[in-house]
């Protein structure tokens, strides 16, 4: 770790930060088993992401979006910072997903989920089974 970001993280983060890693990333601590953490953590594979408000994850997406857990309440003013990750997903360099399909929000359809207004006003649009999001659409 160099100087400067042992400094970062002896200081504390800034808790008012939007970022997101990938299940996989180093940095990421998916796929281990801590005691005494207040939230579970999903399995640490590449289609799996984790969306933090400071330190407080506040979404996970699995299988690219397709199923979607938000650890906020419906109306938390966090969802929609946290959703921009999802245009990363869309317009990266390296290989993009043609959409984001949500099939499930916290276990239920998305047509019946009570966060189904939030997804609504980033710009997905809703299918028959599901709700989508393609490039340039947010």
């Amino acid at each position: 770790m160099s100087p400067k970001a042992f400094l970062v993280l002896k200081n504390g983060l800034n808790e008012e930060a939007v970022y997101w890693m990938n299940a996989c990333d180093p940095a990421s601590m998916c796929g281990i088993k801590l005691e005494g953490l207040p939230y579970r953590l999903p399995r640490r594979i590449l289609s799996t992401h984790l969306v933090y408000h400071g330190t407080r994850p506040v979404l996970i997406s699995t299988k690219n979006g397709r199923e979607l857990e938000f650890l906020v309440p419906p109306g938390s003013p966090y969802i929609t910072g946290c959703q921009g990750f999802f245009k990363t997903l869309l317009t990266r360099d390296f290989r993009p997903v043609p959409a984001v399909r949500v099939g499930t929000v916290n276990g239920l359809p998305v047509r019946n989920s009570p966060y189904r207004e939030a997804l609504e006003s980033f710009g997905y649009k809703k299918g028959y089974m599901d709700y989508s999001l393609r490039r340039g659409h947010y």
